[in-house]
C-alpha cells in the first residue's frame, strides 16, 4: 500500500469518526429535545387552565388535556383543523361566538400585546372564563405564535353574585330604618312644636344626623357597587350641556372651597357642547372627583376643571395641587376599599369605594378614567364622554 492509499484510508477513518461523533451528538440533541417536549407537554397537561397554541397564521400547534376536558374535543380533532375550521369550531363553544370570532381575528395578527376577555361557555355546561392571549417568542425574539389560556372562574363569579345579592339585601334593609332615624332627628332640630333644645342637645343631635347621612352615603355606595357587579345598574342616557352641568355641580362646593381658601378655575368649552350620558350618574362622577380633590388639597390650594374635545370624545379633567399619589398607590387606586397610606388620607373619612364606582360608571358610558399624579405636586383625573354631533 503506497503513501497515497494510506493517507486516503486515514482520511476516511477520520471522516467516519467525525460522522459518528456528529450522529451521536444529533441523537443526544434529539433525546434532549424529546425530553424537553415531553416535559413541556406534561406541564401544559398539569395546568388547571385550558391552553391552545396557534402558529402565526392561526394554525393550531398545541392543545392541552384540560382543553379537551372543558370543551369535549380531543386534541387530534383540534390539531387537524385549518384556521378557518378552528374559528368555526370555537365559536360554537361559547355564548357570544361572534365576539370570540372578532377577538381571534385581530389578536392573531398582533405580535406584541397581551389581551384579556371574558367568555361564557354555552356548550356541554355553563362555565365562566377569563380568556387571556399572549405572544410567544423564542430566545432570539422570533415570533412563534399566540398562546390562548381559558381560566375557569365559574365558582368565583358565583361567590361574587351571592356576595352582591347579600350586600344589596342588607343595604335595602338598612335604608328604611335609617331614613326614619334621619327624619326624626331632623324633626327634633327644626320643628318648633317639639320644644326648645339646649345648645348641647343641638350639638349632639347634629353629630347624630351627620353620621346618619354618612351611613346613608355608605349604603348608597354598597348598593351602587352591588348593582354594577351584578350588571343591574341601568343608565338613562340622553344628550346634555356639559358646561352647564359642571357649573351646577360646583355650586354645592362653594362654601367648602371658601372654608379652606381654595380657588377653583374652570376651562370650559362653549355652552353649546353636548355630550351623551346619564346626567345623574355624571353628577355623581364629578362630585366624587371634585370632593376628593378638595379633601386632599391643603389650605390655600388650587383646583381646576378643564374640558377639551378630540374628535368624537370630550375629555374632562379634574386637577388639584394636593398631596399626590405614588406609582404604587396609583396602581391600586381603583381597587375596592383601597385607601392610600398617608397621614392626610387617614384624617379624611372615606370607604375606598368612591373611585371604584366612579370608574365603573364611566366605563358603563363607554369611556375611560385615567389618573396621573406626582407626590407633593398634585393629581389629574381625566375621563371621557361621547360628544353629540
Amino acid at each position: 500500500m503506497d503513501e497515497r492509499e494510506t493517507a486516503t484510508e486515514e482520511a476516511l477513518h477520520l471522516s467516519e469518526a467525525r460522522l459518528q461523533g456528529a450522529l451521536h451528538r444529533a441523537e443526544t440533541y434529539y433525546v434532549q429535545f424529546e425530553r424537553t417536549k415531553s416535559q413541556l407537554r406534561a406541564i401544559m397537561d398539569a395546568s388547571q387552565e385550558a391552553m391552545l397554541f396557534l402558529a402565526p397564521g392561526g394554525r393550531p400547534l398545541r392543545v392541552n388535556t384540560r382543553f379537551s376536558d372543558f370543551f369535549g374535543i380531543d386534541d387530534t380533532t383540534i390539531l387537524s383543523q385549518t384556521p378557518a375550521q378552528l374559528t368555526v369550531l370555537l365559536k360554537g363553544l361559547f355564548a357570544d361566538g361572534e365576539a370570540l370570532d372578532r377577538w381571534l381575528s385581530w389578536s392573531i395578527m398582533d405580535r406584541e400585546h397581551i389581551f384579556r376577555e371574558r367568555q361564557v361557555q354555552g356548550m356541554l355546561e355553563r362555565r365562566d372564563f377569563d380568556l387571556s392571549s399572549l405572544p410567544v417568542t423564542n430566545v432570539d425574539q422570533t415570533y412563534m405564535g399566540r398562546l390562548y389560556v381559558w381560566h375557569d372562574v365559574t365558582h368565583e363569579r358565583a361567590v361574587d353574585r351571592m356576595k352582591s345579592e347579600f350586600v344589596s339585601l342588607v343595604s335595602h334593609e338598612l335604608r328604611t330604618p335609617l331614613t326614619s332615624i334621619q327624619g326624626y332627628i331632623d324633626l327634633l332640630l327644626t320643628d318648633a312644636e317639639v320644644g326648645s333644645l339646649t345648645a348641647l342637645q343641638q350639638e349632639f343631635l347634629g353629630i347624630a344626623l351627620s353620621n346618619a347621612y354618612r351611613l346613608g352615603r355608605l349604603i348608597n355606595d354598597f348598593l351602587d357597587l352591588s348593582h354594577i357587579e351584578s350588571g343591574k345598574l341601568d343608565l338613562h342616557c340622553e344628550p346634555f350641556h356639559l358646561a352647564q352641568l359642571i357649573r351646577e355641580v360646583i355650586t354645592s362646593f362653594q362654601l367648602s372651597l371658601a372654608a379652606k381658601q381654595q380657588d377653583l378655575t374652570l376651562h370650559l368649552p362653549d355652552l353649546a357642547l353636548m355630550v351623551y350620558g346619564d346626567t345623574n350618574r355624571i353628577v355623581q362622577v364629578l362630585t366624587n372627583l371634585l370632593s376628593n380633590a378638595h379633601k386632599y388639597t391643603p389650605q390655600g390650594g388650587h383646583l381646576e376643571i378643564a374640558v377639551e374635545t378630540k374628535g368624537l370624545l370630550a375629555y374632562i379633567s379634574v386637577i388639584d395641587t394636593g398631596i399626590g399619589l405614588s406609582e404604587e398607590e396609583q396602581s391600586q387606586l381603583f381597587t375596592r376599599f383601597y385607601r392610600a397610606q398617608h397621614a392626610s388620607t387617614r384624617a379624611v373619612q372615606g370607604t375606598g369605594l368612591g373611585l371604584t364606582i366612579t370608574r365603573s360608571l364611566i366605563e358603563l358610558h363607554g369611556g375611560e378614567l385615567q389618573v396621573s399624579s406626582t407626590p407633593g405636586v398634585g393629581s389629574t383625573f381625566c375621563f371621557t364622554l361621547p360628544v353629540v354631533k
